[in-house]
């Protein structure tokens, strides 16, 4: 695939994509992966999942995307290998305490309303947008032509099923 060896570490394997991929443990895709992507769901399981420990198994020079959720990297960890080098580059397109963190060179009035963890964490997500080396997007990954017509498509569905009795899609 484009010439990469391409890595994989998940709960599940896929059949479909055994093929292209090798499914590896975590310590492995720490240890040799160039360019480590976040696809996965925040739970407290794997709260800051990736944390001191984590990146001390990676290699230098590794990237670091983060499309996922932002507790998933701890992100003062992350500030401090950027700035060693061992981390080459991050692309975040997800922070945690997003609210706090949003605009850079401004924490406004939600500070008052927040744990003082987050003030920290907005803090060092403040010292990333001056890095050369990071590139931040606003929680905006998903936006492609593809998914906006996928979540209208479902939408539309949905409302035609309900006004019919029927119901998809039903959450609880």
């Amino acid at each position: 695939f484009l010439g990469m060896k391409i890595l994989i570490h998940s709960y599940m394997q896929n059949p479909e994509v055994e093929s292209y991929c090798e499914f590896v443990d975590f310590d492995r895709l720490l240890k040799e992966a160039d360019i480590i992507t976040l696809h996965l769901q925040n739970t407290p399981d794997n709260y800051h999942m990736f944390g001191a420990e984590e990146f001390k198994k990676m290699k230098d020079g590794v990237y670091i995307v983060n499309t996922a959720r932002g507790a998933l990297i701890d992100i003062r960890v992350l500030y401090d290998y950027l700035i060693k080098g061992k981390v080459k580059g991050a692309a975040l397109d997800v922070l945690e305490c997003e609210f706090l963190s949003t605009h850079p060179g401004e924490l406004t009035d939600a500070i008052k309303d927040s744990k003082s963890e987050c003030v920290e964490i907005a803090l060092v997500t403040q010292k990333l947008f001056n890095l050369d080396n990071v590139i931040m997007t606003p929680h905006i990954a998903y936006n492609t032509h593809c998914s906006i017509n996928y979540v209208l498509e479902q939408t539309f569905n949905n409302i035609r099923d309900y006004l019919k009795g029927m119901y998809s899609n039903r959450v609880c």
